[in-house]
């Protein structure tokens, strides 16, 4: 199984994640490639990089199986319509990953609709990955056109 791990542009580490990868077991059987961005790592099972485009991003998640990445919403979205399975593990202000924890909610929002696996404890991520085989993510409906009807609605009846 291919896994591509994604931690976006966001200037916090995130090594909490990055460790959780590190000492799991489905490292050992599968092929793991981590954009990394700003966070310093260097990894002993699996390749790592800062950025690319969002074409060589695209392209990477063409070829996944399975998405390990951090609740960015542009993320996530780009993935989903790429009908890509999605293990979505929240940036905490507790581990002061983040200011605040939005990328909870984010998290949260995404899984409710059945999009996402939710991945809150990491010593967990062997199973999580590993009942991914299994997850069917429902088909991503953006909700812009649904906003934009509703605006121009908005500024028609005023």
């Amino acid at each position: 199984m291919k896994i591509l791990v994604l931690l976006g542009t966001q200037n916090k580490s995130f090594h909490r994640l990055l460790n959780a990868i590190e000492f799991s077991n489905f490292t050992t059987d599968n092929e793991v490639i981590a954009q990394i961005g700003y966070t310093k790592f260097k990894s002993e099972k699996f390749d790592t990089f800062d950025f690319c485009s969002q074409e060589e991003i695209n392209e990477l998640i063409a070829v996944s199986d399975v998405l390990i990445m951090h609740a960015g919403v542009g993320s996530i979205t780009n993935a989903l319509k790429l009908h890509k399975k999605i293990i979505v593990a929240p940036r905490l202000s507790k581990y002061k990953e983040m200011n605040n924890d939005h990328q909870l909610e984010i998290m949260e929002a995404f899984s409710k609709k059945g999009y996402v696996i939710p991945l809150i404890d990491f010593n967990q991520i062997d199973e999580v990955i590993k009942n991914s085989k299994y997850f069917e993510p429902i088909e991503y409906q953006s909700n812009r056109m649904n906003l934009l009807n509703r605006i121009n609605k908005f500024i028609k009846e005023y």
